[in-house]
């Protein structure tokens, strides 16, 4: 009768301690998730345009939103990002504009600011994503977005014809709209302006009612990896919610 009462015993105790580590582990998960802070930022994103009547710029608010690890994962390098918000359209006259797309730079919106104030991020990464931005905010000015960081540039050969979408190079404008015209510059700042909304769709107004890749008119199945960076342009790549 002993024997059956230790053995009880055990099995109880040993399984308590199963279930007791099992909570501790789930309760560390949960608390992990909890410290994580988040936070985020508007950032104003302008180009600029020569033309042979003169400079014209367009310009868009857009946002993103940051998740950092707790304070002992809380370099940069650990965090995770997500941009939200609309192009950026230039109106270059006679119905022709050009767009700043969504896509194209370096690890998305975030890796605009990086870039633009790489100062800043370099001497704060390992602080994490708060003190960072606390940092740019501080800073307050307007600074230029290196040429490696610039997003996808696109015009339309027909606005109305999503397949006519056609790729701009940042250097050659002019092989696109002819003679005269030229990228000047993009600027990026940090703003507490709202989203810039709406400024897409009045140029675009099927957008919102298309669901393929622009260029993808026979189905996904004509898209590879090897496939140049504007068959995968999407309705994504202009406008962009907040998850």
């Amino acid at each position: 009768m002993s024997h059956l009462l230790v053995s009880f015993v055990r099995r109880f105790f040993g399984g308590l301690k199963t279930e007791c580590l099992r909570f501790a582990a789930l309760a560390s998960c949960v608390l992990l998730l909890s410290c994580a802070s988040t936070g985020g930022w508007h950032q104003r994103l302008t180009v600029t345009v020569m033309t042979p009547e003169g400079p014209v710029s367009g310009e868009s608010v857009m946002g993103v939103e940051f998740r950092d690890p707790p304070d002992r994962l809380a370099a940069i390098d650990n965090f995770t990002t997500d941009g939200y918000g609309e192009a950026v359209v230039v109106d270059l006259g006679d119905g022709r504009y050009l767009f700043a797309l969504l896509r194209g730079s370096p690890d998305g919106l975030a890796g605009q600011l990086r870039e633009a104030y790489r100062d800043i991020y370099d001497a704060h990464r390992a602080s994490g994503y708060g003190r960072y931005i606390r940092k740019v905010k501080a800073d307050g000015t307007i600074r230029g977005l290196p040429k490696h960081a610039y997003p996808m540039l696109v015009a339309f050969g027909d606005l109305s014809v999503p397949e006519s979408v056609v790729e701009v190079p940042p250097d050659d404008l002019d092989s696109v709209f002819g003679a005269g015209y030229a990228l000047d510059n993009m600027t990026l700042e940090i703003t507490r302006a709202p989203l810039t909304t709406g400024r897409v769709v009045s140029v675009l107004p099927w957008l919102p009612k298309l669901n393929r890749a622009f260029t993808n008119v026979e189905g996904a199945a004509m898209i590879s990896a090897s496939s140049p960076p504007i068959d995968f342009v999407s309705r994504r790549d202009f406008i962009r919610n907040k998850l």
